[in-house]
């Protein structure tokens, strides 16, 4: 029997279900451009709450969940976008619409004391936003519900930011309101109906994307970022992860009512607008900080050009980049017109999606940062419809998911007394404290604007009050009195009757026999015309005699020009030939290594083997200059690597290196007791700390060859047997002496330099409670010019 052979009722029957069914089936539509992007961006964090766009509300009343409920349901049923999944189908995701649908509703009880309930209801909502979503299955819209007392609730509804978007938390809040209040009266609620759904955006969108108009604004937007830089270069607290975390966390300040209003005054005075004063401030921080004179932000717009968009729950938001430059150091009225052209070119061309110009531009994709720019500000210019049920008082929270999708966003939202200020930060990158005096930056930078718009942005103080007092000044303030001497002879402890020196070669000096040493090659210096500024190179070993050496051309009113033995002779060369040293002072057993070396040179050789007799016969007591140093002649000329081409010299004065001395000495509080393993060539300038400062205070250095300073075990080995408790070494030391058991217990005090200190070796070198510093300078700061202890 066909269907036409059916009695009727029969036929009207299998029509009406055939119906039913097509009415209840699931419909397909493309997704937004925007919708697009975070499906494929949702595929790096699945799950997690990067992309949660929460609300939520702590209401005191007495509350009807019914009606809640049944107002939720209304308002899925309302909004297709809220009935919406987004399957995976063959590598493309497309968005899935059912007919019928009700919220996600959960509701919990959870007692807590009346004292404890405001801390709670933050805490509550801080764990429901941090609660993912499952794009496929959805829902992509939940509310829970928690009863803390009989009349106490937390209301959170959290959403995918794929169905909403800012603009989405008003609407909802609005239809909230009326549909509790009708259900609670029991009267029909009163909502305008809507003409059109998110699908019908999302093809529109697609359609308009073939007109000419969207050629010419995506042409606008490549010529406007056409050289841009691809990284905002921040300094920040740890190096950027090689994948992106989204970690993230908020940090609030105020904004006050005054200069706020100040603002707005200076806006209108010059025809601009308070967020393009805003941008103007930003950028000038931003650049200021990353160095850069051209900085990239970006800005979300509503996307809700048609008035028929306005009533409905869905992501239309877009993002601008806008590109503003501080180079010729403007006023910040200047950059005020400038920041001013760009967001009325950017508005003018906003119906680009913001997709559509990655697509276009292709940038260097990097799975650490965002592209196209990695700070954001968002002005809310008016407040969120404020969330009224009948009966209830409802105040708003903050959730915060613990997310942060750019390394910044600059959040400025309205308040009964001026602005908040909210900022996200990235976790991985930033430390709370930075991103508190960024935003204390920010505020100050903006009070300077404001007050003197005429004023180069350069000379904007970021900081006012004791703040900028404390940085400007107090933390500077590293003036400290200078011994009265001349050069670092006069620091070291004479007097101590213990060993000055030990090591390979000559064993062991005393003081009173390293005084007498140096003070006879001091003698044979001065009848070499050594004096003031006179070079004398060092071309030793590493032994004690190394130490002797540099304290005769001290006590000789010379500077010395360490030469490493083990370097090429071209290289040696070149320094001698620019440093015209007075003298070389060296052992027997280089001669090979030298030969030729001062050939068409004025240059006298002391060879200490060969000279040991004339040394010897010379007087014991230190020499009496006709010219002695004084604190601004040179201690010693060194020599940079020459990574950059061509190396210099570099000429220190005593001046700097008893300042080092004596800071270090009383920073590391340095003992009699104490005994330092010097392991760094005389070539490096670190080795001026190693090799005196045990000298002031009447401790001991010893001289580790170079052969065992190379040497894991071995170095083990000898800091264990000659008791060293101080050590100063590179990373690549620290490293080598790590793979051998790591410094013994008896290294208390271990300080790191020289290079960069990964975290991980910081922690190896602090596992057993040894107290590490981290020391940095360039070779033109007298060795370190920056230190402090690492913190576990």
């Amino acid at each position: 029997m066909t269907v036409n052979e059916l009695p009727s009722a029969r036929k009207r029957a299998l029509l009406a279900d055939a119906l039913r069914r097509r009415n209840s089936a699931p419909s397909a539509y493309p997704l937004s451009f925007g919708q697009q992007r975070l499906w494929f961006l949702e595929k790096f964090s699945p799950g997690q709450a990067v992309y949660a766009v929460p609300i939520a509300v702590r209401l005191v009343g007495p509350l009807d969940v019914a009606a809640l409920r049944a107002s939720l349901d209304a308002i899925v049923a309302r909004h297709a976008s809220l009935r919406t999944t987004f399957p995976d189908q063959g590598g493309e995701p497309v968005q899935v619409v059912s007919p019928h649908g009700s919220a996600a509703f959960e509701f919990v009880r959870r007692p807590v004391p009346p004292p404890q309930r405001e801390e709670q209801a933050q805490r509550f909502s801080n764990e429901q936003a941090m609660i993912g979503f499952n794009l496929e299955r959805g829902p992509l819209m939940r509310a829970t519900l928690a009863e803390f007392g009989e009349d106490d609730h937390v209301l959170v509804v959290n959403l995918h930011h794929i169905v909403s978007d800012a603009w989405s938390l008003s609407v909802l809040a609005s239809e909230l309101t009326t549909l509790y209040g009708a259900h609670v009266a029991g009267t029909e609620p009163r909502l305008p109906d809507l003409d059109l759904q998110y699908p019908d955006f999302a093809v529109w969108q697609r359609d308009q994307m073939r007109a000419e108009r969207a050629n010419q604004q995506l042409d606008h937007w490549v010529e406007h970022l056409a050289g841009a830089p691809a990284v905002l270069t921040l300094p920040t607290d740890r190096q950027r992860p090689a994948v992106q975390s989204y970690r993230g966390a908020l940090e609030s300040a105020t904004v006050p009512a005054s200069l706020w209003a100040a603002l707005e005054a200076m806006c209108r005075a010059r025809g601009a607008t308070p967020f393009m004063a805003l941008l103007a401030a930003f950028t000038a921080l931003l650049g200021r900080l990353a160095g850069q004179d051209d900085v990239v932000i970006g800005t979300p717009v509503a996307g809700r050009s048609d008035a028929n968009l306005e009533r409905l729950i869905g992501f239309f938001v877009n993002t601008l980049p806008l590109r503003v430059s501080t180079s010729g150091d403007p006023t910040f009225a200047e950059l005020l017109d400038r920041a001013k052209r760009t967001t009325l070119d950017g508005l003018a061309n906003a119906d680009v999606p913001f997709e559509r110009l990655v697509e276009r531009l292709h940038p260097q994709r990097s799975l650490g940062h965002s592209p196209v720019f990695q700070a954001q500000l968002i002005l809310q210019n008016t407040p969120p419809a404020p969330l009224r049920l009948a009966g209830l008082t409802a105040t708003g929270l903050l959730p915060d998911p613990g997310v942060a999708k750019f390394d910044v966003t600059l959040a400025v939202e309205p308040r009964r007394a001026g602005r908040n200020l909210a900022l996200e930060y990235n976790t991985d990158l930033f430390d709370r404290q930075t991103v508190e005096f960024m935003l204390e930056q920010f505020v100050g930078l903006l009070t300077d604007a404001v007050a003197d718009a005429d004023r180069p942005v350069s000379t904007l103080a970021p900081l006012t009050g004791l703040r900028r007092w404390q940085l400007v000044v107090g933390n500077n303030d590293t003036r400290r009195p200078l011994p009265p001497v001349a050069t670092a002879v006069d620091l070291v402890s004479w007097a101590s009757a213990g060993p000055a020196v030990s090591g390979a070669g000559a064993g062991a000096l005393t003081y009173g026999e390293l005084d007498e040493v140096s003070n006879r090659l001091a003698h044979v210096l001065v009848e070499a015309g050594v004096g003031p500024d006179v070079p004398v190179a060092l071309c030793l070993d590493r032994s004690p005699a190394m130490v002797s050496a540099m304290l005769a051309v001290w006590k000789a009113g010379g500077c010395y020009l360490p030469l490493d033995p083990t370097w090429p002779q071209s290289r040696l060369r070149l320094m001698v030939e620019d440093a015209e040293p007075a003298v070389l002072i060296t052992h027997r057993a280089l001669g090979d290594r030298l030969a030729g070396l001062l050939d068409g040179t004025s240059t006298v050789t002391v060879c200490l083997d060969e000279s040991a007799g004339r040394i010897a016969a010379a007087p014991a007591t230190r020499p009496t200059l006709v010219a002695p140093p004084t604190q601004d002649h040179l201690a010693y000329l060194i020599y940079t690597s020459g990574s950059t081409g061509r190396p210099k010299g570099v000429g220190v004065p005593h001046r700097g290196v008893v300042n080092l001395l004596s800071s270090f000495a009383e920073l590391l509080g340095v003992e009699t007791g104490d005994r330092l393993a010097a392991v760094t060539t005389l070539s490096f300038d670190i080795s001026v700390l190693e090799l005196l400062l045990p000298l002031v205070a009447g401790g001991t250095v010893h001289v580790v060859d170079a052969v065992t300073a190379a040497d894991g075990p071995a170095l083990r080995r000898l800091l264990v047997d000659r008791g060293i408790t101080m050590m100063q070494a590179t990373p690549a030391t620290w490293r080598l002496l790590q793979s051998a058991g790591g410094p013994p217990p008896a290294v208390l005090v271990r300080l790191c330099g020289g290079e960069a200190l990964p975290r991980d070796l910081a922690g190896d070198l602090q596992r057993d409670g040894g107290l590490l510093w981290n020391v940095y300078g360039p070779t033109e700061t007298t060795v370190w010019s920056a230190a402090g202890p690492v913190e576990p």
